[in-house]
């Protein structure tokens, strides 16, 4: 490797480190009634290349994911109600125990089936590939948020163009 390549994965690297620094700092200044969904939602919409991101709560005596929030398709959003039939943020989305145990290992990975995968199979096929059509989707990633192995939430990530690169091992730091 050369000096020059050297240098810009040093240079990413403390900008990785400042910015996990600057969000722990701004997690812990968060005021309470600050939505905590819509703090990671932002943060983690920088450090994807501006994807899609979607950041769901989990009910476990439901069994279900809520859309909290949601950040890249807002021009959409109107649309997107349409198709599903509901409101975007507050649609809920039940929980096959298969997909919690995924969850629960808290890995950011490619979700195969597309959005699919992400709504958790409550739309079909159809409808999902219009929605893949409709924000320009080209790859699904998804990660659990766990603490003490309790599932607290998800987010998903919609990548819209594929030259963009992201540091899994940020993304799962963070």
């Amino acid at each position: 490797m050369d000096i020059n390549n050297q240098q810009k994965l040093n240079k990413m690297e403390v900008a990785d480190l400042e910015f996990l620094s600057e969000t722990a700092m701004s997690f812990v200044k968060m005021d309470l009634s600050e939505n905590i969904y819509e703090f990671i939602g932002r943060k983690l919409r920088k450090i994807t290349g501006n994807a899609i991101v979607a950041v769901n709560s989990f009910d476990h005596n439901a069994g279900i994911m809520k859309l909290e929030a949601a950040f890249g398709a807002e021009e959409y959003r109107e649309q997107i109600s349409k198709i599903i039939g509901t409101n975007v943020i507050g649609s809920t989305y039940p929980v096959s125990e298969g997909i919690l145990l995924r969850i629960r290992e808290g890995k950011f990975e490619k979700l195969p089936g597309g959005f699919y995968d992400a709504a958790l199979g409550k739309f079909s096929k159809e409808t999902s590939s219009l929605m893949e059509s409709l924000l320009k989707i080209k790859t699904v990633y998804g990660i659990g948020f766990i603490h003490k192995d309790k599932i607290l939430g998800t987010t998903v990530v919609l990548v819209t163009d594929t030259n963009v690169k992201f540091n899994v091992l940020l993304i799962e730091a963070f």
